[in-house]
């Protein structure tokens, strides 16, 4: 099991939310062991993979919400009847904090009864934050 949590936690990462399933199962003491084995830092192409998908209907809002409810607090929150799993640890590149935390903040609003819905207009203005930052830093080197 320890291998599919790593490979979960990896995959998270990389903006794939079908990691969470892994997760949401693991064992709490197994899932403590594995966020301790590796460095886990988000990165702006992360949410942009997740933005996009979400954008395009690949993935539901469910998803994308657990999704940026983990990478944001280190929960993903308990379905009825289960507990929350967490927590897990996840830092962002530094660089982009500001932008990563815009993005993953309103991905974890939705569903909310206020400001719970993200249009076609935003996913682009959030995808063009994080990938015109990184123009910007490119062009401050």
């Amino acid at each position: 099991m320890r291998a599919q949590i790593l490979a979960a936690l990896s995959d998270v990462l990389l903006g794939e939310v079908s990691g969470i399933k892994v997760i949401e199962s693991a064992k709490p003491e197994e899932l403590a062991s594995c966020v301790a084995s590796m460095p886990l830092v988000l990165k702006p192409e992360a949410v942009v993979s997740v933005l996009q998908k979400f954008g395009s209907g690949q993935i539901s809002a469910d998803d994308a919400q657990r999704w940026a409810s983990l990478v944001r607090w280190g929960f993903i929150p308990g379905r009825p009847g289960s507990e929350s799993t967490g927590p897990v640890d996840i830092d962002w590149e530094l660089r982009y904090e500001d932008e990563i935390g815009e993005a993953v903040g309103r991905l974890d609003e939705l569903g909310d009864l206020i400001d719970g819905t993200i249009d076609q207009d935003e996913v682009r203005y959030l995808i063009n934050s994080l990938t015109r930052s990184d123009r910007d830093s490119a062009d401050r080197l």
